[in-house]
């Protein structure tokens, strides 16, 4: 894992202290992988705090019945070790310790996108999900962008963390891949799509516009927007526009 120096290599113990001893309390919730759990570290050195004062932290420990497990905690680490973008996860630190495999995060505040798509949960503007929307492509572009472009698969809402601030922040990088070596090449479907058979759950409304939203955009806006969406679900992926120019339409229609 050259190349990635600047992570904190943790001690399952400190991850354990950090955390009241994996107590449920602390337990954010449970994906693929494995569970997460926020923790509290002094900001400073990341030592381990018992007492929920300082820096929180999301630690996520790989289940061992997950046969991925080691591929995608070393996909994260090779990558997030190397890359930051403002709109990536920020990885701290790992700790590879007899069978646990643990990954050591900035702490986002506001959780997933997920969380405020549905009545139950207060709603979020127009201007904060053009925000959010802009935050996500920036990340995506940064993507694709880069020497060696690497492809996210597994982009949906509850990947879509948010900061404090509303920043979109992209998160969960054990599924990603390398994408073409050339403009003129393309990638198969099959070898983009990580999470088969998922459907947004946002799908699901009747609406195509959130009713709590009226009366906060324009017609123009949101036809904008509505053509932006349809370009990038163009069937022919030769036709779709490339992030960096749906990140200039987002700007447009938040100008707007």
């Amino acid at each position: 894992m050259s190349g990635t120096s600047s992570l904190k290599e943790f001690s399952f113990q400190d991850l354990k202290m950090a955390t009241r001893n994996l107590s449920p309390d602390c337990l954010l919730g449970e994906g693929r992988f494995g569970r997460v759990y926020k923790g509290w570290v002094h900001e400073k050195t990341l030592a381990p705090s018992k007492t929920a004062i300082g820096m929180a932290i999301a630690i996520k420990i790989s289940n061992p019945a997950n046969a991925q497990g080691f591929q995608e905690w070393q996909s994260e680490v090779n990558f997030l070790g190397r890359n930051y973008h403002p709109n990536i996860i920020g990885l701290l630190g790992y700790c590879w310790e007899d069978q646990n495999l643990v990954l050591v995060y900035e702490f986002m505040h506001k959780g997933s996108l997920e969380n405020y798509l549905f009545p139950s949960v207060g709603p979020l503007s127009w201007d904060i999900r053009l925000k959010i929307a802009i935050g996500a492509a920036r990340g995506l572009a940064f993507l694709h962008n880069l020497e060696k472009k690497i492809i996210y698969r597994d982009l949906k809402a509850s990947n879509i963390l948010l900061d404090k601030n509303y920043n979109a922040i992209l998160a969960n990088f054990g599924l990603v891949t390398f994408g073409p070596a050339s403009e003129e090449s393309h990638v198969s479907t099959s070898s983009v799509i990580a999470t088969y058979g998922y459907e947004a759950p946002e799908n699901m409304m009747r609406t195509i516009m959130d009713v709590r939203m009226d009366g906060q955009y324009s017609s123009e806006a949101a036809f904008q927007a509505a053509q932006l969406s349809l370009n990038c679900l163009e069937l022919d992926p030769q036709r779709h526009p490339s992030m960096k120019e749906v990140v200039d339409a987002l700007k447009e229609i938040e100008a707007l």
